[in-house]
């Protein structure tokens, strides 16, 4: 994961991270409550999330889940919260975690970054025409 990471420009990586999981109905999620490992990494086109080595969520920002994120920075880290049918269709429920990142404003500051909504990309070719000054 990490090697494909650096192919697409990490701007974040925290890894053995500690976090705790919480919500409602984590069983039907699939995931399990209480303390885990985690490593978060921020890249150009997604959002990475591993507990105890398994993956959690992988989002790519112009899939549009990622602004689906509840995100905020609390006391201890930076929360995010879901529902868990982004973790697939079948599951059901609510899942907070909560990462001990060592600066979680500015983790923040990096999702809010790339998961806003773009303009499309404009061209040369789809410019109108400078004016004919002569």
């Amino acid at each position: 994961m990490v090697a494909e990471l650096h192919q697409e420009r990490i701007v974040l990586l925290a890894e053995a991270v500690q976090a705790s999981v919480s919500g409602e109905n984590l069983r039907a999620a699939g995931v399990a409550k209480g303390r885990a490992l985690a490593a978060f990494a921020l890249a150009q086109q997604r959002l990475v999330l591993h507990l105890m080595g398994a993956p959690l969520l992988d989002l790519t920002w112009d899939g549009g889940q990622a602004r689906e994120l509840d995100l905020a920075v609390v006391e201890h880290g930076l929360r995010i919260g879901f529902d868990a049918a982004l973790l697939g269709e079948a599951r059901a429920g609510r899942v907070v975690v909560l990462l001990r990142v060592p600066d979680p404003a500015v983790a923040l500051a990096a999702i809010e970054q790339r998961r806003r909504p773009l303009d499309p990309r404009r061209h040369v070719r789809d410019r109108p025409d400078p004016p004919d000054l002569s």
